[in-house]
């Protein structure tokens, strides 16, 4: 259980963020300012009239921006500007309220690749997993005159850069981690992965790994495996895709089967065995929850009878306990840690030649898939 204990402190810490920072900036903004959270939405309708102007700029130090600078910095998918425009436009309400207008700022949205950034500020942002990064250059701000400064910002020679914890909770609150939304999530950092442990649906040499944070129990998940998985089976055995599942267990109940095809996996190396076991759980989730409830979930006799007879192995789980416990603790705080996800699916796309991956969470269909790996060519 240490796993679910750790993923119950951050929740917990969750919830301390978002009282302390974002209901301070959320609060404020969205119900004093008025902006809409259908401007983060799929469907966005956005003002004809913006406060900002916009550049991208190459090849800089972000100390050296024009003053009153709203800057995004992002690895390679070129941030929506709408949205941006009006992130800028709710950061600069924020300080003006809290100020009670002593600083009263338009900003000039500029957008920086992180490769052109210098290495100091690569430095600086090594810990940060989730982009876009943002944050501001303003000669304006004072700390004094405005008490959210420090919650909400870093400040580095001058330069004031949206604090890691809150970024990622801004992208998790306001549903940017969806594709198919205004705002791509990207992230610099590859799940961990490992064969000895984790089995991989697919080619090694696959170009995308497609890790999936998942748990036997989620109807969703289910949904991916049955609906999906199917229709890009031409991109796995073509060497496009390798599937990973990695756990988040979510679902009460379903920690045991989740121990035991880790056990499985541990004791038989049969990856794609395991991957049909796995399919066959789905199908039966799926089954119990879009068409038949009287069928019942997966339960651990059932699970021992499909993987005796797909495997041909009955493990011993303890003798696996603590790795087990090892895997399912690193695959949990991997999804919280770096990557923000907390309910399943959760996904992460890696392309293998940049070296660089797209953040979602929820159902996805084939043709979203293709859209995303779209995305990354671009």
């Amino acid at each position: 259980m240490v796993w679910c204990k750790y993923l119950e402190i951050k929740y917990k810490l969750l919830i301390v963020i978002s009282v302390i920072l974002v209901i301070v900036i959320i609060g404020i903004l969205f119900i004093k300012m008025g902006i809409p959270l259908q401007l983060f939405q799929q469907n966005t309708t956005t003002s004809t009239t913006l406060s900002t102007t916009v550049s991208t700029i190459t090849k800089t130090n972000l100390a050296k921006l024009p003053d009153n600078t709203f800057f995004v910095i992002y690895l390679y998918n070129k941030p929506n500007l709408t949205i941006y425009n009006e992130v800028s436009n709710v950061f600069s309400k924020a300080i003006a309220v809290n100020s009670s207008n002593a600083i009263n700022v338009t900003f000039n949205v500029n957008l920086v690749r992180y490769s052109d950034l210098p290495i100091q500020l690569k430095q600086y942002l090594s810990n940060y997993t989730v982009y876009p990064v943002i944050g501001i250059v303003s000669s304006k701000l004072d700390k004094d005159k405005a008490k959210i400064i420090p919650l909400i910002f870093d400040e580095i020679n001058g330069t004031f850069i949206v604090k890691k914890d809150l970024l990622s909770y801004l992208y998790y609150y306001w549903g940017f981690t969806s594709i198919g939304e205004k705002i791509v999530i990207e992230t610099n950092v590859m799940p961990s992965h490992d064969i000895t442990y984790t089995p991989i649906y697919g080619l090694p040499n696959a170009r995308y790994y497609l890790f999936i944070y998942e748990d036997i129990y989620c109807p969703y998940c289910a949904k991916f495996y049955v609906e999906t998985i199917p229709e890009i089976s031409n991109l796995i055995a073509n060497g496009t895709i390798a599937i990973i599942p990695k756990n988040l267990i979510v679902h009460s109940g379903v920690e045991p089967i989740h121990r035991y095809l880790i056990a499985v996996y541990l004791e038989s190396r049969n990856a794609s065995a395991v991957f049909k076991v796995i399919e066959i759980l789905y199908k039966q989730v799926y089954d119990y929850s879009f068409k038949d409830q009287s069928i019942g979930l997966p339960d651990m006799e059932q699970v021992r009878n499909i993987v005796k007879e797909i495997v041909g192995v009955d493990p011993n789980v303890e003798q696996y306990n603590d790795t087990i416990s090892k895997i399912l603790l690193e695959d949990s705080s991997e999804a919280v840690e770096n990557y923000w996800i907390y309910g399943t699916p959760g996904f992460v796309l890696w392309d293998r030649e940049k070296g660089y991956g797209i953040i979602f969470v929820g159902f996805r269909s084939s043709s979203d898939i293709i859209s995303i790996i779209n995305s990354i060519n671009k």
